[in-house]
């Protein structure tokens, strides 16, 4: 018990549930995983009071969810930021200083998504409202890359408060620091491209037993009754559903590359 309540302690403290969702879209992803929940009650016990338990799921599933919305965000907000850079040095190639080209930044990132605020526009927005009060812009970046969590904009962060303590030559810095962040991104973006593919056939095959499950279910219902009346078919059930989840979620982390 007490590896589990560590466990998801760690877990609390790196993605903070009502940071990722607001509360309408928290809701929803608690309905969506109750009626999932409900039907493997359904599936796998023939007994759908089973699904009240969902109370006890409730917490780790929509943990779970959080952790994957804030990697879809920080993967968003990765390809805003190279395309933040780019403007950046366009800016000071034109001969802005490195707080008005920030400005500029947000400007086009506010053109390219019109209505639509995105993470990273919302982030330079505060650093825009910190520069107006005379903060440090190298201060209010790493502030944002802490934020955000992207990889590179702590890299460009470190970047700005050395080229502001040492010196040299601003735009040159900026303009190989650009060059080498955007061939990173570039090549993080290839590879997850090259296994979207893989992804979307481990996302089949994770649900295709349940779905096999539901089709016999449907077409035979007497079919798996033995499971449900006895104590041996209840049990065997239970590790069937143990497998499953089990090996759905070493499949994910297979085709799950880090980069």
């Amino acid at each position: 018990m007490r590896l589990i309540k560590n466990y998801y302690l760690s877990r609390i403290k790196e993605v903070n549930i009502l940071e990722v969702f607001d509360i309408r879209k928290a809701a929803f992803k608690a309905a969506q995983g109750m009626i999932l929940f409900f039907i493997v009650c359904y599936l796998f016990y023939d007994r759908i009071w089973l699904g009240f338990l969902y109370a006890v799921f409730c917490f780790p599933y929509m943990l779970y969810q959080a952790r994957e919305e804030r990697k879809l965000r920080i993967r968003q907000a990765r390809l805003e930021f190279k395309e933040m850079l780019l403007s950046v040095y366009n800016s000071l190639s034109a001969g802005y200083s490195l707080e008005n080209a920030v400005r500029a930044a947000r400007d086009d990132l506010k053109t390219v998504n019109g209505d639509k605020k995105s993470v990273l526009e919302q982030e330079l927005s505060l650093v825009c409202a910190g520069l107006e009060v005379n903060q440090p812009i190298e201060v209010l970046m790493d502030k944002m890359a802490l934020r955000l969590g992207v990889d590179e904009a702590v890299q460009f962060a470190q970047v700005l408060w050395i080229i502001k303590r040492n010196g040299g030559n601003l735009i040159q810095i900026i303009k190989k620091s650009v060059e080498h962040m955007n061939q990173k991104i570039q090549v993080k973006e290839e590879i997850l491209t090259m296994v979207s593919s893989k992804r979307m056939e481990q996302k089949i095959m994770s649900v295709m037993p349940f779905f096999v499950l539901l089709y016999v279910r449907l077409m035979n219902p007497g079919y798996f009754q033995v499971l449900y009346d006895s104590p041996g078919g209840v049990i065997l059930s239970t590790v069937c559903l143990i497998v499953l989840v089990t090996a759905g979620m070493w499949a994910k982390r297979i085709v799950e590359i880090e980069v």
